[in-house]
């Protein structure tokens, strides 16, 4: 991540935004696997962009210091067409 990257992280952080936090959630056909998901942004569009694991099995790591938090279905839906949507240039 270069010096540009790292500023934009941190000004996200500071701002409250979910860019550059990395968030689980469970699986809808089995309750005992989950994805970790991490939302950044997509340095074409500005838009948020996520990236998905593949499901894994276990329980998500809730610790306080590394643990993740859990996001809702309907927000990541929302992120994730986001992404899909390109401005219009003339």
């Amino acid at each position: 991540m270069d010096l540009r990257q790292q500023q934009i992280q941190h000004e996200a952080s500071l701002n409250h935004s979910l860019i550059g936090k990395e968030f689980y959630v469970l699986c809808p056909d089995n309750p005992k696997m989950f994805r970790t998901v991490f939302i950044k942004r997509n340095i074409f569009t500005g838009m948020p962009q996520t990236m998905i694991s593949p499901c894994v099995y276990g329980v998500p790591p809730t610790g306080i210091p590394d643990g993740l938090k859990e996001i809702d279905p309907k927000i990541l839906s929302q992120i994730k067409s986001m992404s899909n949507a390109l401005p219009y240039t003339i």
